[in-house]
């Protein structure tokens, strides 16, 4: 795997679907919003969901993102591995700094405790990217759990129209 496939595989693991989510969904919510859990609380995963990605792609703020809305370990049940919640938000912190990145959210699907965000990503515009779905599982007002799976834009034209 060449390194630019292996920073593609890292960058996507962690910082996928939140992209433009904040920017696709109107931008960051009013001052003073209500904590995580009194977000789950009241059943809205999808407002805890927006603003954690508001604060982490559009204020480009990961570390108060994952602070706020993270618990202090994430599974990854697809490895059974679990990351630490700084090491989670040190990653997101350099890809969503690095230039030339691009994030076009297309679909935020909540149900119950669980939310997937579905988008584009790419480390250069010029490049192909991938088309990415991440998954996160939430539990009193934390995500808990993390995983994704994505599809590597290849730099042909397809011959289906």
């Amino acid at each position: 795997m060449g390194e630019s496939n292996v920073q593609l595989s890292s960058f996507l693991r962690f910082a996928a679907p939140l992209a433009m989510l904040g920017c696709a969904l109107g931008g960051a919510p009013a001052a003073g919003s209500a904590p995580a859990a009194v977000a789950q609380r009241d059943g809205s995963v999808r407002v805890a969901m927006r603003d954690f990605v508001t604060r982490v792609y559009t204020d480009r703020n990961p570390v108060v993102a994952y602070d706020r809305y993270a618990a202090k370990s994430l599974l990854d049940p697809t490895t059974g591995r679990s990351t630490e919640r700084a090491t989670a938000a040190a990653m997101v912190e350099r890809f969503v700094h690095m230039p030339g990145s691009v994030f076009d959210v297309k679909n935020l699907l909540v149900d119950g405790d669980l939310a997937v965000v579905h988008y584009y990503g790419a480390f250069d515009p010029k490049k192909p990217g991938a088309d990415v779905a991440e998954f996160f599982r939430w539990k009193n007002g934390r995500i808990v759990e993390h995983w994704a799976i994505l599809q590597v834009r290849q730099d042909t034209k397809s011959a289906v129209p």
